[in-house]
């Protein structure tokens, strides 16, 4: 892999930009970056940073994601770098910064758990996104692997998302035609994600070498939601159920996703009832099946190859349950999955079951 100092030496970065020495900042490279290179940038003294960037407070530290035609994770994969012009106009709408979608901040404000960084400054030449610094802390998936996650705080945690998501969701299926224009088109990021998958199935599937004309139909059922008029992408709850397939998975890890996706079901669906349409069955089948096809490639835990087999095995799964376009769900495919696993999806496929 191409290491972050070949990819953007950021020293040199914040002496043209701040005019601050070299040993006035300390730069580290962040890990867990996927597409961006992420760091975090901490200041011998509070910087006031320059009035162009139109931020009113001097800064201690920031958070800068540095976006660069191809995917930070995997050189060999191109990415365009407008995608960071998503992230940037994302982040300004999350803190009420633009006046034609103000409903997705009022929606964030009612759901105090959730805290989300604010815009600092989006460098357009250097195609680098500075962003508040919000602290140290731990991503979902390492606190509910950690030696004893809090079912409340869980709960907490997921009712608060699933509210926002789905107010989100709701607020932004029709967004105003000059945002529309602004926005790269995410199918390309989604595309890339799905020819990973389908490499993995290729490379790792059992099931492919055995019978490789029904593995290309369930590869075509993942390639055929990117159509531009399938604009749902519910990618709910995939990493989660990766922790299920590692093998240090303990009852208290189970425990803590299943209270996680249940109280994320039930306010997700509380909040956005037409989600149980066919459509949205039949799309979350797929795109969950994606991820736990190529989730451990990204996870915080590495997968030994028992792991990844059965992580793969189940992602097929779901893509059979999915049906064709104009079929129905196979539930009796369903019940081939984990116990734990067919339970938390039929929260979303059929919660009065």
């Amino acid at each position: 892999m191409t290491t972050s100092s070949q990819i953007f030496d950021f020293t040199p970065y914040f002496t043209t930009i701040l005019y601050i020495a070299p040993d006035e900042v300390d730069v580290q490279v962040l890990s867990g970056g996927y597409a961006n290179l992420t760091a975090r940038a901490t200041f011998s003294r509070p910087i006031n940073l320059p009035t162009y960037f139109d931020f009113p407070t001097a800064i201690s530290s920031v958070i800068l994601k540095k976006a660069t035609p191809y995917m930070h994770a995997i050189p060999s994969q191109a990415m365009p770098v407008g995608r960071q012009a998503v992230e940037a106009l994302a982040l300004r709408i999350l803190q009420g910064a633009e006046p034609s979608v103000p409903y997705v901040a009022e929606a964030l404000a009612r759901v105090p758990t959730l805290r989300v960084p604010q815009s600092v400054f989006h460098d357009t030449k250097q195609n680098i996104l500075w962003m508040t610094d919000l602290g140290e802390g731990k991503i979902l998936t390492d606190y509910i692997l950690s030696d004893s996650p809090s079912k409340s705080k869980v709960e907490e945690l997921a009712g608060a998302l699933g509210r926002f998501i789905a107010e989100l969701h709701r607020g932004t299926k029709n967004p105003p035609p000059e945002m529309s224009s602004t926005l790269s088109d995410s199918r390309h990021v989604t595309g890339i994600l799905t020819s990973d998958a389908e490499r993995i199935i290729r490379e790792d599937s059992l099931r492919y070498r055995n019978d490789p004309d029904e593995m290309q139909v369930l590869m075509d059922r993942m390639y055929s939601v990117l159509d531009p008029e399938n604009n749902l992408e519910p990618c709910l709850v995939g990493d989660l159920h990766l922790c299920l397939f590692l093998g240090e998975r303990t009852a208290e890890i189970a425990t803590a996703v299943q209270a996680f996706v249940a109280e994320l079901a039930s306010a997700y669906l509380a909040t956005s009832p037409d989600a149980m349409s066919t459509h949205f069955k039949r799309r979350f089948l797929i795109t969950h099946g994606r991820e736990l096809v190529i989730g451990m490639e990204m996870f915080t835990r590495p997968f030994d190859a028992a792991s990844k087999a059965r992580s793969v095995e189940a992602g097929l799964q779901c893509l059979r349950a999915a049906g064709a376009e104009d079929g129905t769900i196979d539930y009796d495919i369903l019940k081939m999955l984990p116990a734990e696993i067919v339970e938390d999806i039929m929260l979303f496929l059929a919660p009065d079951m």
